[in-house]
């Protein structure tokens, strides 16, 4: 009997249209309370009826904001309150054009009589922002990426955030503690538009803000932003460049303008894409929701147009890293090049020519090659490149070519060697050709002594800094004058270096060298300065060893130094 009940109960539910599987999208949306009821409960007696009723209400979304303005005529004050609240809820959980309508009817239907409406208006931005780019992320991690972000909790422009760090945060460092990180221009103008906005307000009938809603409603994305925030500019999701702060950088001096650079790609976020990543093209254009964004990194995997095309389209990325990728055969299109982009690395690379050949022109003033090799067509196309400024590289032997490149490229300001192999006579000469470039190497060897004997080298990289903490300082629109250096008189060749300290537990103390010894000779070459005592450690690596001739309180003696390691070594220092 009670099997034959069972059956019958069956029957009548598939006659019903229910199943013993999942409900359909309409037989769920019909099981769903309308947007009517749901404004009823807003007034019920019950707290938690009328908490419910608010957060199904954000659910609904757009279709909602129409009915909850004709109810707004008729509901008690509570009521009103919980409609106001929903809106803001609605706009902050939906997309740009949610967002816009749903502050549009806000405007509309709550207007202030002071100028906290237009921060209202901002405070209201900023949170949909914050909402967009921690879905984006959450998004983005969940296929694979690996995002890391040093301002998870606010939604800073690159350009906003690398402005306060290069000026010791005076220019907006108040709106970066209080979230409210906008633009100066246009926000006396948008506190004019709003006020303006207020007065016509005040004077709509109930048939005239019906109509208002449904012009805004039905309106398209361009039109409702100009309305709410009176400009057609684009949001801050799809342009990270401040007008005001784009005129000054193009006015401030050389050196502010790299330290603004270096601020801001120091403060942004990076995004790694490696064989793990599992999205599409379409799923990278999430990348538009994280307004600081300025690295992104492409490791072991085959690079497509497509993906570069969506991924650089952000005009916030300021560094592109390849590591490990497959170029395709085809040489890629420039739209797959970020425009603002001013760094490029290429990590294990075979690098086609075609590559480099597109960077010239655009914006780059720094490139990286790690353990790369580079062929005589790849240095013509990178003497070629005029905006070049820094160039660096690692773990790479720097035969006579690169340095040709060094010295062909006349908008060069800076080389890092880094455990690189090289000639210390081309080195030598580079210096003599082009005084005022900056060279910096390191070595893998550590051999464990300091010195006070100061190179040339040295000198223009004291100068450097000078000139950049200087440029940190400054107003914008300052020119930076050349800090004052005193020109130094070097020892006559072979005269020695005059050891000030011996690193404890180094290949030199070891060997038994002393503070106040002098390096006459390493490996029977001559010692000037500790300038040459470093650039011979740099041609070794670690466990070599050296023999040393040095002077100690006018006689004359050797020692054969095991060189350690420079990070471990420097590591330990630390």
């Amino acid at each position: 009997m009670r099997t034959h009940c069972m059956t019958i109960f069956v029957l009548m539910l598939s006659c019903l249209g229910f199943s013993s599987g999942h409900l359909t999208a309409e037989q769920v949306e019909s099981s769903q309370p309308s947007v009517s009821r749901l404004l009823k409960q807003l007034d019920a007696d019950n707290y938690q009826t009328r908490e419910a009723a608010a957060e199904q209400l954000v659910g609904k979304g757009v279709q909602a904001l129409k009915p909850m303005v004709l109810h707004s005529f008729s509901s008690s004050p509570e009521s009103s309150w919980r409609i106001r609240s929903v809106i803001e809820k609605i706009g902050i959980a939906g997309n740009e054009d949610t967002f816009f309508k749903s502050t549009g009817v806000l405007r509309l239907l709550y207007p202030l009589d002071d100028a906290s409406t237009s921060e209202r208006l901002e405070s209201l931005r900023q949170q949909w922002r914050l909402a967009r780019k921690k879905n984006a992320i959450k998004r983005l991690q969940e296929l694979g990426a690996t995002i890391s972000d040093p301002y998870r909790g606010q939604t800073a422009t690159v350009a906003a955030l690398g402005w306060q760090m290069a000026n010791g945060g005076r220019a907006i460092g108040e709106r970066v503690q209080q979230q409210r990180l906008v633009a100066k221009v246009g926000t006396e103008s948008k506190k004019i538009t709003v006020a303006n906005s207020v007065t016509k307000r005040k004077s709509l009938t109930r048939r005239e803000l019906i109509e208002r809603v449904d012009e805004l409603l039905e309106s398209d994305l361009v039109t409702n932003r100009e309305r709410i925030f009176g400009s057609d500019e684009p949001d801050g999701l799809e342009q990270n460049v401040d007008p005001q702060q784009a005129v000054q950088f193009r006015n401030i001096d050389p050196f502010a303008a790299n330290a603004l650079r270096i601020n801001q790609i120091r403060s942004g976020a990076m995004a790694l894409f490696d064989n793990n990543y599992r999205g599409t093209a379409e799923d990278l254009k999430l990348l538009q929701d994280i307004p600081n964004l300025t690295l992104i990194h492409w490791k072991d995997r085959p690079l497509d147009a497509i993906e570069l095309e969506a991924a650089h389209k952000i005009v916030s990325v300021r560094r592109v890293h390849f590591e490990n990728c497959t170029f395709p055969d085809d040489p890629l299109p420039k739209s797959a090049w970020p425009r603002l982009a001013t760094h490029f690395e290429f990590i294990n690379q075979t690098i086609p020519v075609s590559t480099i050949e597109r960077l010239k022109g655009s914006n780059v003033n720094s490139l990286k090659f790690s353990n790369c090799k580079a062929s005589a067509i790849l240095h013509k196309q990178l003497r070629q490149i005029g905006s070049l400024s820094q160039l660096a590289l690692e773990e790479t032997l720097v035969d006579e070519q690169w340095f040709e490149t060094f010295e062909s490229v006349g908008s060069l300001t800076r080389v890092d060697l880094t455990l690189c192999k090289f000639d210390p006579a081309e080195y030598r000469k580079l210096t003599r050709l082009r005084p005022h470039l900056l060279i910096n190497f390191t070595p893998q060897a550590f051999i464990g002594i300091r010195s006070p004997d100061i190179g040339g080298v040295n000198v223009r990289r004291a100068r450097m800094i000078a000139r950049m903490r200087a440029a940190q300082q400054a107003k914008p629109g300052q020119k930076i004058a050349d800090p004052e250096f005193p020109e130094f008189e070097l020892p006559a060749n072979g005269a020695g270096c005059t050891i000030s300290d011996v690193v404890s537990g180094s290949g030199a103390e070891k060997a038994g060298l002393k503070a106040g010894d002098v390096i006459e000779k390493i490996d029977g070459q001559p010692i000037t300065i500790f300038e040459d005592i470093r650039l011979i450690v740099a041609q070794h690596r670690a466990g070599d060893k050296l023999n040393v001739q040095f002077n100690r309180a006018g006689e004359s003696k050797k020692a054969t130094i095991e060189l350690g390691s420079y990070a471990k070594s420097v590591a330990a220092i630390e």
